[in-house]
């Protein structure tokens, strides 16, 4: 529709980075904060003390969310960095 030049679009945008984040990739070193605190161990001791497979289920989860969301940034800098040439030039 071609509504990339409106700022309720690049609200939306700003939004979607921030949800991603908080929701999709801050969410594992949540987890293993929230089991540190559970057993009384330290946020760095947690990926020892669980068991491999677990690490590796994660690690697993976690590589496409910051694939995604790094696709996301780049989107976003390219919206932000085109708004601010034609504002320019």
């Amino acid at each position: 529709l071609k509504q990339q030049h409106t700022l309720l679009y690049k609200v939306n945008g700003i939004l979607t980075l921030t949800t991603f984040l908080f929701c999709r990739i801050l969410l594992f070193p949540f987890m293993y904060w929230s089991y540190g605190q559970h057993k009384g161990i330290s946020l760095l001791r947690v990926p020892f003390n669980i068991p491999l497979h677990c690490n590796v289920a994660n690690a697993i989860l976690i590589s496409p969310q910051l694939y995604w969301f790094s696709l996301l940034c780049k989107k976003a800098a390219r919206l932000f960095d085109t708004a601010r040439t034609k504002k320019n030039g």
